[in-house]
């Protein structure tokens, strides 16, 4: 069934008419418990929803029509192992790479938390030889640098964990091949020395083309160096779901990380993706990280709606997208070592929701997905918030700040004002003399606080948020776990590669695209 033919959708309907024109600091001025009310604190996360166009009744309508659209049987469906991701009948279980080492998770009579700890410990042996100087390259100095190769949700993931937990105590050096650039590739190799320095190379499938072409151009580099392929062997790690295409590649047996196919791409930070990132910040770190995650997948799972952080967070997004017809929501990060996140963030949503029929087929009549986008603040207040403030179109937004950043200093306290400034503007808006100078106000927000951005705060932060897609998809009748439209472009651009490189005539080729093929072959095909 559609959600908008949900007996509750027409009463979600006739109370957002009523709603609707009520200003936001109106609500305050009646419910001074408001802020009380409407808040929630799991872990290491407290979360502000108050300054949200909503009332107890929107909450409650909310929550009922997420009972309708079975969103408890959906959550224990995920965390038991169902085959959620219908159209390639898989499951989807990230939740089970952050279940304590103690625990067991036996689907279809096999334990895979046991294969998933034999995979840590494997990483946690390496990583211990590393810290020790006792990992050491062809030439035999130790190595102190990690180049990181990997695309989509094999790069983003642990190139925001490296940037957002603390380096002080840092192993390795860390640098990410993530884009398909050659000017890239060459300017980080610059900064490196191939004697003291591994690649980790991966791919789920190891058939990701921009990632195997990078691999290659880093084995020349290391060859050039060392003067033959034999000696740079050792160099090399492969994290993968298919090890036999790593072994055929040459990839040493015990260099070689395996990864379930149950890790969808844009949810593997948790497993053996993170493994450069475990060898430069320590087991440690990445183990706190888990545990932020776990304390959110309990909430997730076991906690009523209205004490359920993802799921309020969900609802939210939901009343926005679907009755204020809202496009686009921002999120603005008050840490610059969460300036990776917006993208992450990005990928997780868009490709997880950007979906217009049904996880069964069906032609969709109402908006899903919409798109996310930020930078960090408070240099963000200098560029996009005055469309926040004063646009013609509402976008919520979310705010995230850890309150410290290390030792307490003065910047934490004035950018901390910074932030609420913001929340506190778009909310209450502002009466001026002109019409260019005033604010309408009634934006709405919600604010993350968290005391410091420790592994498990980042880990909870991440796992609320992926919990909040899912229990999107869910309302809205889709699958967060595919990304066909991503597999396709991938299809078609090695059809174009033919195209130019074999001058093969592309006959489903329009006029446009055979025009800038042409254009393309004649400048690079010299």
């Amino acid at each position: 069934m559609f959600m908008i033919n949900c007996e509750t959708w027409l009463e979600l309907n006739a109370h957002y008419q009523a709603l609707y024109r009520i200003p936001l600091k109106q609500l305050f001025l009646e419910n001074p418990n408001r802020f009380q009310q409407f808040s929630l604190e799991v872990a290491d996360i407290f979360v502000d929803y108050s300054k949200n166009i909503v009332i107890q009744e929107t909450i409650d309508l909310l929550c009922a029509f997420a009972q309708q659209r079975k969103l408890p049987e959906a959550i224990n469906a995920l965390f038991s192992g169902e085959k959620l991701n219908y159209s390639e009948n898989r499951s989807a279980l990230h939740t089970v790479l952050r279940l304590p080492a103690h625990k067991k998770f036996i689907l279809d009579g096999i334990d895979l938390l046991s294969d998933v700890q034999n995979q840590f410990q494997k990483m946690a042996r390496i990583a211990l030889q590393l810290e020790k100087k006792e990992l050491k390259g062809y030439s035999g100095k130790p190595i102190d640098t990690i180049l990181h190769v990997g695309m989509g949700g094999s790069g983003l993931g642990p190139a925001l964990y490296y940037q957002s937990v603390d380096r002080a105590e840092k192993n390795a050096t860390c640098h990410f091949f993530t884009e398909f650039d050659y000017v890239a590739i060459q300017a980080k190799l610059a900064l490196c020395n191939p004697e003291t320095t591994i690649a980790v190379i991966v791919s789920k499938s190891f058939t990701t083309q921009d990632t195997l072409i990078i691999s290659n151009t880093i084995k020349s580099w290391f060859c050039n160096a060392a003067g033959n392929e034999a000696k740079i062997q050792s160099h090399f790690y492969a994290v993968t779901a298919v090890c036999e295409r790593a072994k055929a590649l040459h990839f040493l047996d015990e260099h070689i990380l395996k990864i379930a196919d149950w890790v969808g791409g844009r949810y593997s930070i948790w497993s053996a993706v993170s493994f450069s990132v475990i060898l430069s910040l320590g087991v440690k770190n990445f183990q706190r990280f888990l545990h932020g995650a776990h304390q959110i997948d309990l909430n997730f799972q076991h906690e009523p709606f209205k004490k359920n952080m993802p799921v309020i967070m969900a609802l939210l997004d939901v009343w926005y997208n679907n009755f204020f017809h809202t496009q686009t929501r921002a999120i603005v990060p008050y840490s610059s070592r969460l300036s990776a996140l917006p993208s992450y963030l990005q990928q997780l949503h868009m490709e997880s929701l950007g979906k217009s029929v049904t996880a069964k087929g069906e032609k969709i009549n109402y908006a899903t997905g919409c798109v996310i986008w930020g930078d960090v603040g408070p240099s963000s207040q200098h560029s996009f918030h005055q469309l926040l403030m004063q646009g013609s179109q509402m976008i919520p937004v979310d705010f995230i700040l850890p309150l410290r950043d290390g030792e307490l200093n003065d910047y934490d306290l004035k950018r901390a004002a910074y932030c609420l400034s913001q929340s506190q503007t778009l909310m209450q808006g502002f009466d001026a003399p002109t019409a260019m100078q005033t604010i309408q106000g009634n934006r709405p927000s919600t604010t993350l606080l968290m005391q410091e951005l420790t592994p498990e705060a980042l880990g909870a932060l991440l796992a609320l948020y992926e919990h909040k897609v899912f229990a999107k998809s869910i309302l809205w009748g889709i699958n967060a776990f595919d990304q066909w439209g991503v597999e396709r472009g991938k299809q078609v651009a090695q059809a174009l590669i033919g195209c130019m490189t074999e001058n093969k005539k592309c006959d489903s080729v329009d006029s446009s695209t055979s025009g800038l093929l042409e254009k393309v072959s004649r400048s690079l095909l010299v």
